[in-house]
């Protein structure tokens, strides 16, 4: 309920008030009228009632005043939060989207997390936030749990959840994923599964950003090497989860991939002029996908993790002519 539709209720509720006790103070006065034989409508009687009227309204529009202030008072403190996302002590609700692209709901239990912030005070997460209790005397819930990024407002994850749900569900998710380590699991591990978190929404982002380019392109093998870097992206969920802390996956997400969506765009560009000779642009491409190959080879295959290193000239290379393709 906003403010306005509050102040227009205890309004209502005021004057409904005010009627039901005129409707009483008259039935007094008539029942004191029988019992005494006294007229109802002798001056000192008829002044007695308009006082005690008075009165009696003026302490109930004051009750009315103090309840509409406490009203808007609760509603800053505790904004608004929409019934998908129900508020309830000790726990957090979120939706996602599942293998088969349906939209599921998950409830979580957060007395770990309140523990460590208890302890803490602030627990540094995910997109580089920090999380932290408006009340740490009062349970964690949507209201109470509040976030802030870096050079932005602090804010209440209810708030986050109204002005991005995106987000919410990202931060969300990544506290689903810690809720069943301990206090001293997270004090001792927090950093690494923070890592981990950023690289799994990185590849995620990585995944869409291809397959929205895809769609775009008509060529059979561009498209399965598109295919196959998607793949082999999904494959290393299980070695970011190992290990989380890998320079190489890290520059692999950060540096190479990029490249490949920039060579990508570059390709479709060239692709979509009728008349053009995209054979130039396509062997830069397919050299890059033969590239991040190796490159997620040597990822996963320890015994060629030193080929890792090797490619970095190759990939100077190929973004060199990527810079002379723009200056061109």
């Amino acid at each position: 309920m906003d403010n306005e539709n509050s102040f227009y209720t205890i309004m209502r509720g005021v004057f409904a008030g005010c009627g039901v006790l005129l409707v009483l103070l008259l039935a007094l006065f008539i029942l004191t009228s029988l019992t005494t034989g006294q007229s109802m409508f002798a001056p000192e009687i008829v002044k007695l009632f308009v006082t005690l009227f008075q009165i009696s309204t003026a302490v109930f529009a004051g009750l009315a005043v103090a309840m509409l202030i406490m009203a808007i008072f609760v509603k800053k403190k505790n904004p608004a939060v929409p019934g998908s996302m129900v508020v309830k002590d000790g726990s957090l609700r979120y939706e996602y989207v599942d293998e088969n692209g349906k939209k599921r709901r998950k409830t979580f239990d957060l007395k770990n997390i309140d523990a460590f912030l208890k302890e803490r005070g602030i627990m540094n997460i995910v997109m580089d936030a920090k999380l932290s209790e408006n009340d740490p005397k009062e349970k964690p819930n949507i209201r109470n749990l509040m976030i802030e990024f870096p050079e932005k407002e602090k804010k209440s994850l209810a708030i986050l959840y109204k002005e991005n749900p995106d987000t919410y569900s990202r931060i969300a998710a990544f506290l689903d994923r810690i809720s069943n380590k301990d206090a001293e699991d997270l004090k001792e591990h927090l950093a690494r599964y923070v890592h981990q978190q950023d690289l799994l929404d990185q590849g995620d982002d990585l995944t869409r950003q291809l397959n929205r380019r895809r769609m775009e392109i008509s060529d059979g093998e561009v498209k399965a090497g598109i295919d196959a870097v998607t793949g082999r992206i999904n494959e290393l969920k299980t070695l970011i989860l190992e290990n989380g802390n890998n320079d190489k996956l890290r520059k692999l997400y950060s540096y190479y991939v990029p490249m490949l969506i920039e060579i990508i765009d570059n390709f479709i560009t060239i692709d979509s002029h009728e008349g053009t000779d995209n054979r130039e642009a396509k062997n830069k491409l397919m050299e890059t996908f033969d590239l991040i190959g190796s490159a997620f080879e040597a990822l996963r295959d320890e015994q060629k993790e030193d080929e890792f290193d090797q490619l970095e000239a190759t990939a100077q290379t190929i973004e060199a002519l990527l810079k002379q393709d723009k200056n061109a």
